[in-house]
């Protein structure tokens, strides 16, 4: 899994079921292979008749984390079918877990996960597997990669979704197959808001992140859930009901924070997130200073703006002394200076002055 997707070697170990027809009856194959090849092949005869097969395949070497392949219900005949399997060098990667639980927060076991990416301009299937017991799933994964993840379990609503890998538990939540979607029913009588109002922030700086909820229907759960770009979290609140939950959370030097919201009866359930974005200017401030800031950060010739600087002096001092024979007013002297002082703390004038 490198952008030049080498060949390499790779040992495996397998577990084929298959059978032909209903599956009433099927037989089991083990299959492991600790000598390093660059493929295997598997073959069954007579080659006139079409078999069904799970496969659950896990395969590593010495340079790489191990890997599991478990596809979706193979029909094998005598076309050749072959599969490109992807492993991902240790010094390159990270082990990331996720965690499956219902809407309500049980733990949901021998839920099936796939996750895939972008390589070379195609999707491919970088590796699957199912929960355990506790509904956990670990992942050997490149932290600079983003990729998709896709949970599934009959009798419940998959959840596809995209991610960077962390090396905290994630919670994948799954809906139950029909059941309402998007909180038709919740949404009828209730209005919400998120705060901060702005969708910009300082940084280092303490802001009030709140979740407001009105709803007629009695409401189970309101909960807020605030998190830095690597997904760690910076603060969680929640409430058995409608009403307001808030916390004063300071953005240090953060880009981005994500904010997932949650609202649920005893039926239904609302999730959204929503996205600050961190920096050390306010996407909405209008200010003079700020303006003409934007003149440096996007580096506005130094020659151009004292050519502007000079413009705007001489054009002001000119309308001054309009209609004046001599100039002895000490106003206009004054002006010069504040002009002179106000381009110089925007940077537009360098001086050794610190303001």
């Amino acid at each position: 899994e490198t952008t030049g997707e080498e060949d390499i070697t790779a040992f495996i170990g397998s577990t084929w079921v298959y059978y032909i027809g209903s599956g009433g009856v099927n037989k089991t194959l083990n299959y492991a292979n600790v000598t390093e090849n660059h493929h295997w092949t598997f073959c069954f005869e007579p080659g006139n008749h079409t078999i069904s097969s799970t496969l659950s395949l896990s395969y590593n070497n010495a340079q790489s984390q191990q890997r599991v392949f478990i596809p979706t219900l193979l029909t094998l005949s005598n076309i050749t079918t072959t599969q490109k399997l992807f492993l991902l060098p240790t010094a390159l990667g990270l082990f990331t877990q996720f965690k499956t639980e219902d809407t309500i927060g049980n733990t949901l076991t021998l839920v099936k996960a796939v996750i895939t990416r972008v390589l070379g301009g195609n999707t491919i299937t970088i590796t699957s597997s199912f929960t355990d017991g506790s509904g956990l799933v670990v992942f050997f994964l490149n932290p600079d990669i983003t990729y998709s993840g896709s949970f599934s379990k009959t009798g419940f609503v998959t959840n596809n979704f995209v991610f960077v890998p962390i090396t905290d538990i994630r919670v994948v939540v799954l809906g139950i197959t029909g059941a309402v979607i998007g909180g038709t029913d919740i949404s009828q009588n209730m209005s919400y808001q998120t705060f901060p109002l702005n969708s910009s922030l300082q940084n280092n700086t303490d802001f009030l992140f709140g979740f407001d909820v009105n709803a007629s229907e009695t409401l189970t759960l309101i909960s807020m859930n605030i998190t830095s770009p690597n997904g760690t979290q910076l603060g969680f609140q929640s409430n058995a009901g409608a009403g307001f939950i808030s916390e004063t959370i300071n953005t240090k030097n953060f880009t981005i924070i994500n904010g997932a919201f949650v609202i649920q009866t005893s039926n239904e359930t609302i999730k959204f997130v929503r996205i600050w974005i961190v920096g050390n200017d306010f996407i909405g401030d209008y200010s003079l200073f700020r303006q003409l800031g934007l003149f440096l950060d996007y580096e506005f010739k130094d020659f151009t703006r004292l050519l502007i600087v000079i413009a705007v002096i001489f054009g002001l001092m000119i309308f001054l002394t309009a209609g004046q024979i001599t100039d002895t007013s000490e106003s206009q002297i004054a002006v010069l200076i504040i002009l002179v002082w106000i381009f110089s703390v925007v940077g537009w004038l360098q001086n050794p002055i610190v303001v």
